[in-house]
């Protein structure tokens, strides 16, 4: 029986690692059909001993499982959470990137050097920025995370550079929509 116990507890483990490694949330199924039978198996172990130690032994085992599987569920949540949260920054990065590329075609027809060079460098910072985030997610290296935060600091300033059009009608929305997909990754 003990045996059966430590097959199933490999096999879930396999099963998290594989999560872990795919996100694939077919696996959370195989993870709980590992549990019910460790559970099953650990009833069938209670009824078979009568050893008050052993039987203190297995609910420490029950207790111990159970942890495992809340931890589980919890990462599953996180999981969750964060490409939630890796798709809404992912649309405001495409939002933002249509906006500055708007601003750079009227600073073009305009020829607002200036203005397009600005632009041009915002495009090129936040486009840095989200291949860092992505870089991040997926390898989880703090050296892409500081380059993020790099990236992102200098589209910061590129933005900053550009406030001087926020009432020029030509780019005010394009600026606005910039800006406010700005101040909201910053609090992402």
């Amino acid at each position: 029986m003990a045996a059966l116990i430590q097959k199933e507890l490999l096999e879930s483990q396999k099963v998290f690692k594989t999560f872990q490694l795919t996100g694939d949330v077919n696996l959370q199924h195989q993870f709980t059909s590992h549990k019910d039978n460790m559970i099953r198996y650990l009833q069938s172990l209670k009824e078979i001993n009568v050893n008050e130690e052993r039987k203190a032994y297995i609910s420490d085992l029950e207790v111990a499982m159970y942890d495992y599987s809340d931890g589980f569920a919890f990462y599953k949540t996180l999981d969750e959470s964060r490409l939630d949260h890796y798709e809404t920054v992912g649309q405001y990065g495409v939002d933002i990137i249509e906006a500055l590329r708007r601003m750079s075609n009227t600073a073009h027809d305009l020829s607002e050097e200036e203005v397009q060079m600005n632009v041009g460098k915002g495009l090129e910072s936040i486009l840095l920025a989200r291949l860092s985030a992505m870089k991040y997610f997926t390898f989880h290296e703090e050296v892409d995370y500081q380059a993020y935060q790099e990236a992102f600091k200098s589209l910061d300033d590129h933005i900053e550079n550009l406030s001087v059009v926020q009432r020029n009608l030509n780019y005010k929305s394009d600026f606005a929509l910039a800006k406010e997909i700005q101040v909201f990754m910053e609090r992402a």
